[in-house]
């Protein structure tokens, strides 16, 4: 974990479901200064296991595991724009 992050990715998009990752981006929320933990780190919270129970009550591995995924995902992604803009900057600068 870099404790130089401050935000968590995963967790301020859980946090606003109805928004896209480009408000977070516009608030200030970023991959520059947000982290994402590994998927066990997430799971194992009581917030997260509340906000991904089924009907009966059990954890839904399935729909958190999908959410993980997407989130990672559009994290990495972003990751990888950061980086093609840092290395485009000094290339053309």
């Amino acid at each position: 974990m870099d404790n130089t992050k401050v935000n968590d990715w995963f967790a301020a998009r859980l946090l606003n479901l109805d928004k896209g990752p480009g408000i977070l981006i516009d608030n200030g929320i970023n991959v520059e200064n947000s982290k994402l933990e590994d998927r066990d780190v997430y799971k194992n919270k009581l917030k997260v296991q509340e906000m991904f129970k089924k009907e009966d009550g059990t954890f839904d591995e399935d729909n958190f595991n999908k959410f993980y995924d997407n989130i990672s995902n559009e994290y990495i992604g972003r990751l990888y724009l950061e980086y093609v803009r840092k290395v485009s900057w000094k290339f053309f600068c």
